[in-house]
């Protein structure tokens, strides 16, 4: 067992007044080994980031997670540099640097931290061991703050630099007492969401709360590096201060900005002085309230999660399972066409449903398309509605063609998982063909990521291009089934949820893409140059979807051989 250079840091700073844990009657030696043990942990469990990247890198990635968690955190501090160009005072250019701190702190902490919070398993381990209360405690608590730590350092280090440079090593130092304070008031918000969250949920929804929420966290991060830098060329930002109205009071980044302006400056209007007393009187208040109050209640809801029975779950999971069933049954019955079909369809549906590392795989790839869409209309302020501009733009169709994304991430994600010792009753089904079981489960992929959006992207292009537009609307969706259908064709012929994540092959993956990109790249220039031909567009309609009823049957035919697959005799 080897723990990293940093983690390895951090455990020796914690572990210096050893002789002081000693004469609070904690084991030193009982807690430096749970803490190391702890810290490897840390380092195999991936952080949001990487759980949204492809599979085929998880297992490279996976030991290195406290190095790319700091690294993210990282990034983010850099983002907090924008907010020096707003403005010409430190009032307003530090409320937006402590904006940013606070909100990529607290998802940070929602997402990544929840891991580490309420894993309980490690209790089964050391509460046998002759291990006292105190060690226990205090073993928690510093792996808290060790974590807190590699997340805060890394976000501050930019802004902390940037202000030794401009206004001398006190203003960077005075930056760092007042980042105390925010994150004190940050551990009091994220204690404050999760008593609120039990409270009115179960165990197994507030999982799944956390789950979206760091699905929230990983679109936030990607939409804010595609759109933060853009709001810099607006001239407007260089002129704009924080208004000094009452109602900012109620603002937590503006007592900070106002703190770290005071104490600089020795000086304020008394809105600004009760503004900084604020940030530190609060902050001290909220940390009494989480020790008093909130962290009781919280270990009270914590052991719920880990002793909850699961009758209470299946019940719930079963009236959801009913409730949206019968949709997946219409849509099966719409898009299959045999028996055999629709229980691919219906048993991939469910699963995409129910399994959180499916949805904290794939969801993102929905934001990341929503965030390059909007960026593509942004980026072109000539395309009015019902302009000439807009309805010879083949940006409205580029939408459809976009699709393609979620549904490259979400093929592979079907058919690796690590429950896929369920698989087994695929092999012992009397099927002599595994095709349709693949062909429904494909189609429940592109039905329940492709579908809406799909429908959304139709309506807007018929509302804001006219009824003119809908052959090369029709063109379009035509051909994303046929990328869709070939690239399963080329890489993803597999059945749903059957194999470990460990058979994933890069190169393969690689080649799997090359083959989207030529497949998507030649669909696409096609049809980009005939839009404007109408006579083309219709004779390219049935070409299209005939090229698409054969891909289907090609893989319905798919056999066992084809598959290669030998069943559970290894």
């Amino acid at each position: 067992m080897e723990n990293s250079w940093i983690n390895r840091f951090f455990l020796f700073l914690v572990m210096s007044p050893a002789s002081l844990y000693r004469n609070w009657g904690v084991q030193s030696e009982m807690l430096k080994s749970i803490l190391t043990y702890k810290l490897v942990m840390d380092d195999r469990r991936p952080n949001v980031m990487q759980a949204t990247r492809s599979a085929q890198h998880r297992e490279k990635e996976v030991s290195n997670a406290t190095l790319w968690t700091m690294f993210s955190s990282f990034l983010m501090g850099l983002m907090y540099l924008i907010g020096f160009f707003i403005g010409h005072e430190y009032v307003t250019q530090l409320t937006f640097v402590f904006t940013l701190f606070i909100v990529f702190l607290s998802m940070a902490l929602v997402s990544d931290f929840t891991a580490v919070l309420i894993d309980t398993r490690d209790n089964n381990i050391i509460l046998p061991k002759p291990v006292n209360d105190q060690t226990i405690v205090v073993a928690r608590l510093l792996h808290i703050l060790i974590h807190i730590t590699k997340l805060v350092t890394p976000m501050l280090l930019p802004t902390f630099i940037y202000l030794i440079i401009k206004a001398g090593p006190i203003a960077g130092f005075l930056f760092l007492l007042i980042a105390f304070f925010v994150v004190l008031f940050a551990i009091f918000l994220i204690n404050s969401i999760y008593i609120l969250i039990l409270r009115y949920t179960t165990a197994e929804k507030f999982k799944n709360t956390i789950a979206y929420i760091q699905i929230g966290f990983a679109i936030l991060i990607y939409g804010s590096y595609q759109i933060v830098p853009r709001l810099m060329e607006n001239s407007q930002w260089e002129e704009f201060a924080v208004p000094k109205d009452w109602w900012m009071l109620f603002y937590p980044p503006y007592w900070f900005a106002n703190a770290f302006n005071s104490i600089n400056t020795l000086g304020g209007s008394p809105q600004e002085i009760f503004a900084a007393l604020l940030a530190f009187l609060v902050p001290i208040a909220s940390l009494y309230l989480v020790i008093k109050f909130l962290a009781p209640a919280f270990n009270q809801k914590l052991a719920m999660i880990s002793g909850a029975s699961g009758a209470e779950t299946e019940v719930k999971s079963v009236k959801t399972i009913e409730s949206s069933s019968s949709f997946a049954k219409r849509l099966s019955q719409v898009f299959c066409t045999n028996t055999c079909e629709k229980t691919g369809f219906l048993f991939a549906w469910k699963l995409m449903r129910r399994n959180r590392d499916f949805k904290v795989k794939t969801f993102p790839a929905i934001g990341y398309f929503v965030v390059l869409i909007v960026m593509m209309f942004v980026r072109n302020q000539k395309m009015n509605i019902g302009s000439d501009a807009f309805n010879n733009s083949f940006k409205p169709l580029f939408a459809i063609y976009f699709c393609i994304i979620i549904v490259t991430v979400a093929l592979p994600n079907i058919i690796y998982s690590n429950l896929y010792k369920a698989s087994w009753m695929f092999y012992s089904s009397p099927l002599s063909k595994p095709g349709e079981l693949i062909s429904g489960a494909i189609k429940a992929v592109i039905s329940q990521f492709v579908l809406i959006i799909a429908v959304l992207a139709i309506g807007t292009c018929l509302v804001l291009g006219g009824i003119k537009t809908l052959p090369n609307i029709v063109l379009a969706l035509s051909n994303l089934l046929l990328i869709c259908f070939a690239v399963a064709i080329i890489g993803y012929r597999k059945l749903p949820f059957s194999k470990p994540l460990t058979e994933i092959v890069q190169g393969s993956q690689l080649v799997t893409g090359m083959g989207m990109l030529v497949i998507s790249g030649l669909v696409g220039a096609i049809h980009f140059f005939i839009y404007k031909m109408t006579l083309a567009v219709f004779i390219c309609i049935p070409i299209s979807l005939t090229i698409v009823f054969l891909l289907v049957q090609s893989i319905k035919k798919t056999s066992w051989e084809t598959l290669g697959e030998r069943g559970f005799e290894d």
